[in-house]
């Protein structure tokens, strides 16, 4: 009798031993099977920043009694304002026919959401305010480096 019980309570524990079960909360109880797990979350998604309006040029300050270029960008994120940290401009040569650029410049934020700005004094580049075959590519780029750009000729004299 002993050894049938045992030998009964051995088969039915390797059947069950065989048969995994998944127990989630709020469907079913213990030792209830629930069928295979949920799905995994989908990775997450990083959208890229969209450069939205952008603005540059030369003008001429009385006080400094010199050339200030300046650029300006609106940059937008559906991942919020504080997604993007670095925006650039890149100054080209149109009428080189170089892929280098001539300047960077480097965006701090302004004083509205979004907005980017860049004061340069002529004396601290290499740049002609009567020149006008500059191009400038300004670039966004945001955390996960998801980047997007506008090109824009300069105003000049």
């Amino acid at each position: 009798m002993m050894r049938t019980l045992i030998a009964a309570l051995l088969l039915l524990g390797g059947v069950s031993a065989c048969e995994p079960y998944y127990y989630t909360p709020g469907y079913g109880g213990p030792g209830v099977p629930d069928g295979p797990p949920p799905p995994p979350p989908p990775p997450p998604t990083n959208y890229a920043p969209r450069v939205s309006y952008a603005e540059a040029g030369v003008f001429w300050d009385d006080y400094a009694y010199d050339d200030v270029w300046y650029v300006e960008a609106w940059v937008d994120d559906p991942d919020g304002l504080y997604d993007v940290n670095e925006v650039w401009a890149d100054v080209y040569d149109s009428y080189s026919g170089s892929s280098l650029p001539v300047e960077s410049f480097e965006l701090t934020p302004g004083d509205g959401p979004g907005h980017w700005q860049v004061l340069r004094s002529g004396y601290r580049t290499y740049l002609d305010p009567f020149y006008p075959g500059y191009r400038i590519e300004v670039i966004a780029l945001d955390t996960l480096g998801a980047e997007d750009f506008v090109s824009v000729v300069p105003y000049t004299y």
